[in-house]
């Protein structure tokens, strides 16, 4: 049997879908905390359903030190420890939950990207940068417990706060959220995804250099064609090591190639199409893992 549970978020894009399948670490759970008494029914529900998707991917998790939560959700019992830390965040035990930070990033992922995208423009740009930016305090609570670092955490402050503020400018919100997907990307990680960081931070790239090429700003464009093919040189042996991950990696390599050429030539039609082959060849490498 795995120590791993797994379970599957949809992702829809308007002409991909994107399917990530999310791993939670033994190390991630080892830092969670005992539900207290005055969660027990909400998480004895909530839990059935939960225990019931591990189940059918993996079997019953076994993890060592885990606490008596993931045996019996209905007869874990509190510390005086566990309701001191409860008391003083003012949070649930569920928000240290690995798979609640997981699904709230990729909502606030989901609301970025869309509109740096272009998916989302006008009124429904900035209906969604208030998503994001309303989603992000409790993420980033329940990150700051788990072991994201405080430079990362910054980080993610400093884009979502551009993106409220050009919110209020009523500045084109492209740009800003794009830089908030950028700075999630090592979050991901934090939170127990087991798809590298550094794929996340390819999705961005991608988008980064579409940008670029819309805006005309070519040198901008191929400093950032360079960093791409530096990241995807970090995380290719990641990709190749993984079953299907071969395939998926010709096909990003072939992308990124194209983008490359297309920046090169100052060709916004190929570029352009080759950015587009960018976040599909991700949405591949993110099937593997």
């Amino acid at each position: 049997m795995m120590n791993d549970c797994r379970f599957a978020v949809f992702r829809l894009r308007s002409a991909r879908v994107r399917v990530h399948v999310l791993f939670t670490s033994a190390a991630y759970y080892s830092r969670m905390t005992t539900l207290n008494m005055s969660s027990r029914l909400a998480a004895g529900t909530t839990g059935a359903a939960v225990l019931s998707i591990c189940l059918a991917f993996s079997g019953p998790p076994a993890i060592a030190g885990v606490a008596s939560t993931h045996q019996s959700l209905g007869n874990a019992m509190p510390t005086s420890a566990t309701q001191d830390v409860l008391a003083q965040n003012g949070e649930a035990a569920e928000t240290n939950d690995s798979r609640s930070d997981l699904a709230r990033l990729f909502k606030v992922e989901d609301a970025a990207e869309a509109i740096a995208e272009g998916e989302k423009t006008g009124p429904r740009a900035a209906a969604g940068a208030r998503q994001a930016a309303a989603l992000w305090p409790t993420v980033r609570s329940s990150l700051g417990q788990n072991g994201s670092t405080a430079s990362e955490l910054a980080a993610a402050d400093a884009a979502i706060a551009a993106l409220r503020n050009d919110l209020s400018s009523h500045a084109d919100l492209a740009r800003d959220a794009n830089e908030v997907t950028g700075a999630l990307a090592p979050l991901f990680t934090r939170a127990g995804d087991k798809v590298p960081a550094g794929v996340h931070y390819l999705d961005y790239l991608g988008r980064s250099i579409k940008l670029d090429v819309r805006g005309g700003d070519w040198a901008r464009a191929q400093r950032e064609v360079r960093v791409l093919q530096s990241r995807w040189t970090a995380v290719r042996a990641q990709v190749d090591a993984r079953h299907g991950g071969k395939a998926a990696a010709a096909e990003f390599a072939h992308a990124s190639g194209a983008v490359a050429s297309g920046v090169s030539a100052r060709s916004g039609e190929s570029a352009l199409s080759a950015t587009t082959q960018i976040g599909n060849a991700v949405d591949s490498i993110e099937k593997v893992f």
